[in-house]
């Protein structure tokens, strides 16, 4: 079984060709589901900005059993330039360029209530599906010191983790999905932001400094400070275990149309000019360390989990070596000793200590286990000392609630030559529709080739979609009018509201 973390990133047009390579995950999933040979089980989703949308889309398909033709809908019939034009009262409205209202009527067109025989198998397993968030405001919080004083901070960086039990379906919990979702796609200035009111429990830290702990905060694109989630979804693979009980292995595969690439250095400091500074202090180191700081901590722990092998390993041999009775020494000297470090761990778990130490062992006796086949020959009180031994260096590294993970990335070999909505800062797919259906198929070819690496076979007609159209030349001029049209309007808007501002600070100097 393939336990699989889908990490989605930000990608305005491209979400085409994520949403084309998920749609591939969907429908290998409900194949096995349906041949009651499965070999796939994808529970957590996390997505920012555009992979906000597809996930949440993905999680619906999986847990009411809807036919995943609903991402082509979205993505390709529905994500046009034409439907996004701001019409009635939000052509004045000043802030963005398209239309919020569109945005909401497609999502309503995607997510609705399932009929009462589902097109497909819905999975049998709890999903965790995560939403990142940037607000405008900022939020704030309560930190209490050892002096109980408490010291005010701030963060902008938000998501919403929604669990979703197999085979049910909640209205108002999709309300809250969907409506998180279109709050994460609001890419700035080209989408309205969203207000959502957000309850003491969504945040890790709960001290909010209101009187009922619900905070109004305004939403924007949840790419803008962490566009690639990977640390999340690491959390939602470890909230799906039980307290103290194992974490299942998983793989963990991040789909991102337009991996950033590093750029050669110029030949003198001199060289670079304000933009060049501007762009690398604002966008490009800020978006990009979050992945780089998930990755490190990954590794980390994937390299403090094997020393930790290597210990047990280790001390086998020397058990080995001392005979049993060292083995029982051992074990009486060091089990004690659990409830008293796992006192801590079991309050913040919720239950009571030997519960916890109970689980906490058996999640020990698998890794001894993968570690040391041959111990389970070696009589049950070698394999119980170093299960406790094993725990309680588990607990001292931070590692208790650790699993070694596999990562890796489902991206074009060439995006800039095989991605036909790549250009316009990723808009250009919204122009066209045969750029977002050609970037749909592109996705799901290289889905499909994934997944067959991996070895998951299902009947699937992905094919390689051959040369992209893309450019201004393959436009409609009634396309070019509207983003003419909608330039025009910007820098109009724009310019109203930088003036509003000159005045309002001239006549406060005044």
């Amino acid at each position: 079984m393939l336990n699989l973390a889908v990490v989605l990133s930000g990608a305005v047009s491209l979400g085409a060709f994520e949403a084309g390579a998920v749609y591939e995950l969907v429908l290998a999933e409900q194949a096995g589901l349906r041949s009651g040979q499965n070999a796939l089980r994808i529970d957590v989703l996390v997505g920012s900005s555009a992979g906000a949308m597809t996930a949440s889309q993905a999680a619906y398909c999986l847990q009411t059993g809807t036919d995943p033709q609903s991402l082509y809908t979205a993505w390709v019939d529905l994500a046009s330039l034409d439907r996004l034009m701001p019409r009635g009262q939000e052509t004045w409205r000043g802030n963005s360029l398209l239309s919020g209202r569109a945005v909401q009527e497609l999502a309503d067109q995607v997510f609705v209530p399932p009929g009462s025989s589902p097109g497909a198998p819905a999975v049998t397993w709890p999903i965790r599906l995560v939403v990142t968030l940037t607000s405008i405001e900022g939020a704030q919080y309560y930190v209490t010191r050892r002096d109980k004083s408490r010291l005010p901070v701030w963060s902008y960086a938000d998501a919403m983790t929604f669990r979703l039990a197999p085979q049910s379906y909640d209205p108002e919990l999709w309300d809250r999905i969907k409506k998180a979702a279109i709050a994460s796609g609001a890419f700035p200035v080209a989408l309205p932001p969203v207000p959502m009111t957000r309850k003491p429990e969504d945040f890790v830290i709960q001290d909010t400094g209101s009187e009922n702990g619900e905070v109004t905060l305004t939403y924007y694109d949840g790419g803008v400070i962490n566009n690639r989630p990977f640390g999340l979804a690491v959390d939602a693979v470890l909230d799906l275990a039980p307290p103290g009980g194992p974490v299942a292995p998983h793989t963990f595969v991040l789909i991102e149309p337009d991996p950033p690439e590093l750029r050669p250095p110029k030949p003198h400091p001199s060289s670079y000019d304000m933009v060049d500074v501007g762009v690398a202090a604002f966008a490009t180191a800020f978006r990009h360390d979050s992945l780089y700081e998930d990755f490190v901590n990954f590794v980390r722990v994937n390299d403090r989990l094997a020393i930790a092998d290597e210990l047990t390993k280790a001390m086998a041999r020397a058990l080995a070596a001392a005979g049993p009775e060292a083995a029982q020494l051992f074990y009486d000297e060091l089990q004690p000793r659990l409830a008293a470090v796992g006192a801590r761990a079991a309050r913040t778990a919720g239950i009571d200590v030997q519960t916890w130490v109970s689980q906490a062992l058996v999640r020990s006796r698998r890794r001894v286990a993968m570690s040391l086949p041959s111990v389970q020959n070696q009589g049950s009180k070698m394999m119980e000392s170093l299960a406790v031994m094993r725990l309680l260096v588990d607990m001292a590294a931070g590692l208790e609630s650790k699993e070694a993970f596999e990562a890796s990335r489902v991206s074009p070999a060439d995006p800039a030559n095989e991605l036909a909505g790549i250009f316009f800062g990723h808009f250009g797919g919204f122009l066209e529709r045969r750029f977002r259906e050609h970037d749909f198929m592109l996705g799901r070819w290289y889905m499909n080739r994934w997944l067959q690496e991996h070895g998951i076979t299902y009947e699937s007609n992905a094919a390689w979609p051959g040369d992209p159209p893309r450019g201004l030349a393959q436009v409609s001029w009634r396309t070019k009018v509207q983003c003419l049209w909608i330039v025009v309007r910007g820098l109009a808007l724009a310019g109203a509201q930088v003036w509003k501002r000159i005045r309002g600070l001239s006549g406060r100097l005044v």
